[in-house]
């Protein structure tokens, strides 16, 4: 939507930017993100001596045909199943950082390009009735090594643009309709949350009791308030962001964005605890069905009325997979840092905020009296 930006760091490169787009659609590319250095370069007085690889990513050679960089990015999302990486920054950089400041895309199969991946949850589900989500949507997440790869300048985008080499993601709608689509992803996770919490009440018989409907309702006020600020983005859509397009409310996106990041863990716990022991009271696996007395005997002491002893347990292994397994657990930190500490979605929040218009409601206000010492002199 901006390719004058990238145009105005080096001529070609809002073309090269723009030429990119058409080549991931025309060819159903996908593509992971890395755009930020590893913890352990973010404090350059730690690494910089003779004896030590710097290890986040950088130039290290500038060529007629291309660029050469050198170093580590993280975190790599899918990079395992990706056919390309955007390498970026989305922490600022200051002087002296001109060579880590480089936007460029890369192919993961491209010559010197080593991917570092946490272990894999779907590697270690028995079956799809025992880890039904790890089994299909573990998205794996990797720290992306470079060593020397060559970087063709068509798919340079930003070089040696200390500022503009985080603020093209603010600059432009970027930021905002990238974490707009975090939203929507949250907003569609929370309506498994709260469908199986309905799910598990009806299927331990304890959805009539007032402070089950209490808690419930809670959940279900929370996600329409969330489904509400989404509308809101799009209803209160912006124009000022790129000429000739109109992009969402960026002030009620991080608004939901904070919501999310702050809401998730506690409403988890909320449904865990409508679980009780639930999960811990089934057998290993399923295989017990196998064999036909085993089978006769779980669906005595297992089931409940309307519902069979396999189905109450294929319910809480999904219940439990959402929750409390591995991959539930990599689900709540990601929601708690998608968007980077919570002291960075408040900021975000701080500065789209309208602070001349609220307080001009204040003085509004101030302004329509006088105090007594000023009637008393008129």
């Amino acid at each position: 939507m901006r390719p004058d930006i990238f145009n105005g760091i080096r001529p070609g490169f809002g073309d090269n930017l723009m030429n990119y787009y058409k080549y991931m659609r025309d060819n159903d590319i996908c593509a992971t993100y890395t755009v930020l250095p590893p913890q352990g370069a973010r404090k350059p007085e730690l690494y910089q001596r003779a004896d030590m690889k710097v290890p986040t990513l950088k130039v290290v050679d500038e060529r007629d045909d291309g660029i050469v960089i050198d170093g580590m990015k993280m975190l790599g999302t899918s990079a395992v199943f990706a056919d390309e990486t955007w390498i970026g920054n989305l922490l600022p950089l200051g002087p002296g950082q001109e060579k880590e400041s480089v936007t460029c895309a890369v192919p993961l199969n491209a010559p010197g390009v080593k991917m570092w991946s946490r272990k894999p949850f779907e590697k270690y589900a028995v079956s799809e009735f025992e880890n039904p989500l790890a089994y299909r949507f573990d998205e794996t997440d990797s720290m992306v090594i470079f060593d020397n790869v060559f970087v063709p300048w068509e798919r340079v985008f930003t070089l040696e643009a200390v500022d503009l080499s985080r603020e093209i993601y603010m600059l432009t709608p970027a930021h905002a309709m990238g974490n707009h689509q975090s939203n929507i992803r949250f907003w569609e996770k929370l309506k498994l949350i709260v469908g199986l919490a309905n799910r598990v009440t009806e299927m331990n018989s304890i959805r009539h009791i007032p402070a089950v409907q209490g808690t419930l309702g809670s959940l279900a006020a929370s996600l329409s308030g969330l489904e509400a600020m989404i509308h809101g983005q799009v209803e209160a859509f912006e124009d000022d962001h790129a000429p000739g397009f109109v992009n969402i409310n960026r002030r009620f996106m991080y608004a939901a964005l904070h919501w999310c990041t702050t809401n998730h863990s506690r409403i988890c716990e909320t449904v865990s605890e409508l679980l009780g022991g639930g999960p811990f009271q089934f057998p290993a696996d399923i295989s017990v069905i196998e064999d036909p007395e085993m089978r006769e005997t779980f669906e005595t002491y297992w089931s409940v009325p309307g519902e069979s002893a396999e189905d109450r347990m294929k319910v809480l292994k999904l219940a439990w997979d959402l929750l409390g397994s591995d991959f539930a657990g990599r689900h709540i930190q990601y929601e708690r840092f998608y968007a980077g500490p919570s002291f960075i979605v408040s900021n975000y929040n701080f500065l789209t905020a309208d602070w001349d218009g609220w307080e001009g409601v204040v003085d509004d206000i101030l302004g329509s009296y006088t105090t007594p010492l000023a009637t008393a002199a008129e």
